[in-house]
C-alpha cells in the first residue's frame, strides 16, 4: 500500500495546480512580497522576476508587476554584483540583494502553507528563511515571525 502511496505523490508532483490552487499560490506568493524587510538602499534590494529562473514567477507572473517598495526586479546586473563573492580589484561595484521567493507548499488539508524565501548577495552573504501562514475564512495570515532555515 506504501508503495502505490508513493507512486501516486510521485505523479502528483509534475501534475500542474489547479485554478483555485493556483490562485492560492499566487496571494501567498503576494502576501510573501509584502512581509518581505522593507529594501535596503535605493537600488539594492531585487526580487528575482524571470519566470526562466523562478517558478514563482513563471506560475504568477502578475506578482513581477507588483513589487513592494524598495524592491526592483533583477537583471543580469544585479544577478552579476549578488554573485560576486569575493573582492574584485579594481572600482567595487555597489553590492546587490536578490530575494528568490519560491512557490508555496500548501498542506493536503488545505489550512497552512509554507513558502521558502532566499537572499543571494554580494560578500560572503545569502540566507533561506521559512514563512508559514494559515488559512482564514478570506485569505492566509502569516504564523508567527519568519523563521531562518540557514545563513551563510
Amino acid at each position: 500500500m506504501s508503495m502505490l502511496f508513493a507512486l501516486l505523490s510521485l505523479m502528483h508532483v509534475g501534475a500542474e495546480p489547479s485554478e483555485a490552487s493556483r490562485r492560492d499560490l499566487c496571494v501567498l506568493g503576494h502576501m510573501v512580497m509584502a512581509d518581505l524587510p522593507s529594501g535596503r538602499e535605493a537600488g539594492s534590494a531585487y526580487i528575482e522576476t524571470d519566470p526562466s529562473r523562478d517558478e514563482l514567477m513563471k506560475l504568477c507572473p502578475t506578482l513581477a508587476r507588483a513589487l513592494p517598495a524598495g524592491y526592483l526586479a533583477a537583471d543580469d546586473d544585479a544577478r552579476s554584483r549578488a554573485a560576486e563573492h569575493a573582492p574584485t580589484p579594481g572600482v567595487q561595484r555597489p553590492s546587490a540583494l536578490i530575494v528568490t521567493i519560491a512557490i508555496p507548499s500548501i498542506a493536503q488539508d488545505g489550512r497552512s502553507a509554507t513558502v521558502m524565501v532566499t537572499t543571494e548577495c554580494s560578500g560572503l552573504c545569502g540566507s533561506g528563511t521559512e514563512y508559514r501562514y494559515t488559512r482564514t475564512h478570506k485569505t492566509w495570515r502569516r504564523q508567527g515571525k519568519p523563521r531562518a532555515r540557514w545563513v551563510s
